[in-house]
């Protein structure tokens, strides 16, 4: 098949224009260049990786990742996606010029930095919302600087250009389904594990055992 596009070109080219512009108009453009990756993660639009590669033949260079979750784009807007680019921006400046918690806690200081820039933190991702805490989102507020460069960049022609087909019900029936249908069982001796339809009657032969062991299902 032939087309007229570059799509590798022009996604990741459309990610680095919104980066920079995001970077000067509300970061004072003071983040390094990083990498855009694109990765289908289940439960979230995007994440940072402050160290996520180094330059060939310099292990001591650091150069962070910026993941999107292509698999959203569909069902959210332009300036939707551009919050998400500007949220994993904040991390990445809190992490070089702030005082992140460990283990990806939303602390404090983050709601602020959010807020400086015109985004709320709120794990609902509506008003109301708590505003820290280890599983996060946002909604972007009116009239403040980040939408206001989103909305600029979008009237300059700016737009995500290629999305993932969007799971359909029957399609993610049958993934649950699938997914149900498969039981962890573990031998409680040795530890091995195993998968399987529910009540089904399993032994382990283990080496470690005189004589097979009856697998046992998770809780």
């Amino acid at each position: 098949m032939t087309h007229d596009h570059s799509p590798t070109p022009e996604t990741y080219g459309d990610f680095q224009l919104a980066y920079q512009t995001l970077n000067m108009a509300l970061f004072d453009g003071r983040l390094p260049d990083v990498m855009f990756t694109l990765a289908r993660t289940r439960h979230a639009y995007g994440y940072v990786m402050p160290e996520g590669y180094t330059a060939q033949g310099d292990p001591a260079s650091t150069i962070a990742e910026i993941g999107l979750n292509p698999a959203t784009f569909a069902e959210r807007t332009a300036e939707e996606i551009l919050s998400t680019i500007a949220h994993e921006m904040v991390h990445l400046d809190q992490h070089l010029n702030g005082k992140p918690s460990p283990f990806g806690y939303h602390n404090r200081e983050f709601a602020r930095r959010m807020l400086a820039i015109g985004l709320q933190t709120s794990d609902t991702g509506k008003p109301g919302g708590a505003q820290v805490g280890q599983h996060m989102t946002h909604y972007i507020l009116d009239g403040h600087a980040f939408q206001i460069t989103a909305r600029q960049l979008i009237a300059d022609g700016w737009a995500v250009r290629y999305t993932s087909p969007v799971e359909s019900d029957d399609d993610k029936a049958r993934r649950v389904a699938r997914k149900a249908s498969k039981t962890k069982y573990t031998c409680p001796r040795c530890g091995t594990n195993a998968w399987a339809r529910p009540g089904a009657k399993l032994a382990c032969a283990s080496d470690a055992h005189d004589i097979p062991y009856h697998m046992v299902a998770a809780d």
